[in-house]
């Protein structure tokens, strides 16, 4: 709503600019992918079967979610320079916050529409390649009489014709590409799954099960669970695990990937189990709600820090209500990591000025001071 930001300014690459301004070329860019997609759509009551069609749909709806994607960029960053400035009116924040949830969301519903779209194709093509294994065994049993030859071989192609011919043309080459995507992403799993824990038919079904479960299109399912198995989960626990940060994406407005990226890093890092995933997404969720800040930004950054946490014994949970006490008050995301890691390893560090003060001052609770790690194990608050 370009009225709701009128008057906002931003700097971009040195100059200052209205925001308006800033998101012209990606507010026209979506503003042309919706009259192509409401044209489309309106072709596709008349011909839902047109290939050419549905293929420019995916065409146009992938353009409008980067044109999206861009602008919630630069509101974000409109973001950042109000926060770090604080010259911002405060009736134009609360506008530019507005504009952002709004953004967030138009983002969320595109996503949600292009991975259904995608995801529908797929499942054409998983019922199309049943039912020519199904014709592939019926004419295995076509027997050695040639006198039925014909009319048998008439019978065949036309059950191809309503069978296979048709749904095809329905599903289009978008769906063919799904299908393929799909299998090619399926076959990379089988290059590092576990088959003792479970078989290769099983995960199929369990991809294309949570598919429909959350409309995100199976083969973007089966490359996070191959990312997911890669970075030391189990097979058997995989698709759980891909499930919840496919939820936690969707609360945390951000993408499988960025969700799965952070939860695997959590969890090597603090060395948890599998049985603590849902653990570590109540908290991301908890900090999104208590700070002002998105899983999706705490994605970006928050693994940065991580390790330096664990390695000073700064317990997740401390380490996120940090997070949530700096971000709330003012501190963006990225700062929040850069202060947060800064600090710990200057705490954390022997040697440091900060590392020496700090044993200083604990000299009558241990002979030479207390380090960093040891405050952190005897309960102290960050």
């Amino acid at each position: 709503m370009a009225d709701r930001i009128k008057g906002i300014t931003i700097e971009l690459d040195g100059d200052t600019t209205k925001l308006t301004k800033a998101l012209k070329e990606s507010n026209r860019e979506i503003k042309n992918s919706q009259m192509a997609l409401r044209d489309i759509d309106k072709l596709l009551q008349l011909d839902p079967g047109n290939t050419q069609l549905l293929q420019q749909k995916f065409q146009y709806l992938g353009r409008e979610i980067d044109a999206t994607k861009n602008k919630l960029n630069t509101l974000h960053e409109a973001e950042k320079q109000a926060l770090e400035s604080g010259n911002m009116p405060a009736d134009d924040f609360d506008k530019l916050q507005r504009e952002i949830v709004e953004t967030e969301q138009e983002l969320k519903n595109l996503e949600q529409g292009y991975n259904e779209l995608g995801n529908s194709a797929s499942q054409q093509v998983e019922i199309v390649s049943v039912k020519m294994e199904t014709l592939s065994d019926k004419m295995r049993k076509v027997g050695d009489s040639m006198q039925n030859v014909g009319d048998k071989m008439t019978n065949i192609g036309n059950t191809m014709t309503k069978s296979i011919t048709v749904p095809i043309v329905a599903a289009g080459g978008v769906a063919v590409k799904s299908a393929a995507d799909f299998e090619e992403a399926l076959a990379k799993v089988s290059t590092i799954a576990d088959e003792t824990e479970v078989s290769a038919d099983d995960m199929r079904k369990a991809i294309l099960d949570l598919s429909n479960e959350t409309g995100i299109g199976a083969a973007e399912i089966a490359e996070s669970v191959y990312n997911a198995i890669s970075a030391g989960q189990k097979t058997g626990d995989a698709v759980n695990f891909v499930s919840k940060a496919a939820k936690l994406s969707r609360a945390g407005f951000t993408s499988v990937a960025s969700s799965l990226d952070i939860m695997t890093t959590t969890m090597n890092a603090y060395k948890m189990k599998a049985s603590d995933v849902t653990r570590v997404s109540d908290v991301l969720i908890q900090t999104q709600n208590l700070g002002k800040t998105t899983v999706d930004e705490l994605a970006a950054s928050m693994g940065k820090a991580i390790p330096t946490a664990k390695s000073n014994g700064v317990e997740l949970e401390t380490l996120a209500g940090s997070y949530a006490v700096m971000t709330a008050n003012g501190i963006a995301t990225a700062e929040t990591t850069t202060y947060l890691n800064s600090m710990m390893n200057e705490l954390g560090k022997q040697g440091t000025s900060a590392a020496n003060a700090f044993a200083e001052g604990t000299k009558e609770i241990k002979e030479g001071g207390l380090t960093m790690k040891e405050a952190m194990d005897m309960g102290w608050s960050l």
